[in-house]
């Protein structure tokens, strides 16, 4: 019994491996990290882009929606009835994430995925992780709208 455990531990490690992940600044000089590269930064007043901002602060309420639940029947009380107000937020939002173009796609996709993210269970977390993601590719999608509508730039990166 003890060698199985032991040969299990052992191969642990090759398991749980880390993801690796290479960012390049704008001076084009690469480096590596265990953590996702930081999504560029956008300016813009398009309606994607004012959607985008609106839908990345429904975001961080839903994860501090989620990251309130302790356990406790008033914790879980008081997430059921901030999820109502966050619900309705993220419905306010439908018609006009219907109304974008199609090339918009990620930026929909995030807009359904949020709609999970402040519910108050541990799926909650998950479905707010994914929402993240998919909101930093909406971004860079719009970053390099932007760079090619105006090569001087007007989003930072």
């Amino acid at each position: 019994m003890k060698r199985i455990l032991l040969a299990v531990l052992l191969m642990l490690p090759l398991v749980s491996q880390a993801a690796i992940y290479k960012c390049v600044d704008e001076r084009g000089v690469a480096s590596f990290s265990q953590r996702p590269c930081p999504a560029k930064k956008i300016e813009g007043d398009s309606e994607a882009h004012k959607l985008h901002k609106e839908m990345g602060l429904l975001l961080s309420d839903g994860q501090s929606l989620v990251n309130s639940v302790s356990g406790d029947m008033q914790s879980i009380i008081a997430c059921q009835n901030a999820k109502q107000a966050f619900l309705q937020r993220w419905e306010l939002l439908q018609p006009r994430v219907d109304a974008l173009a199609t090339s918009h796609k990620s930026l929909k996709k995030a807009h359904n995925t949020l709609e999970y993210c402040g519910v108050c269970t541990a799926r909650g977390m998950s479905q707010c992780r994914s929402a993240r993601k998919q909101l930093n590719d909406a971004q860079n999608k719009l970053v390099k709208s932007v760079d090619q509508d105006n090569p001087k730039g007007w989003a930072h990166r």
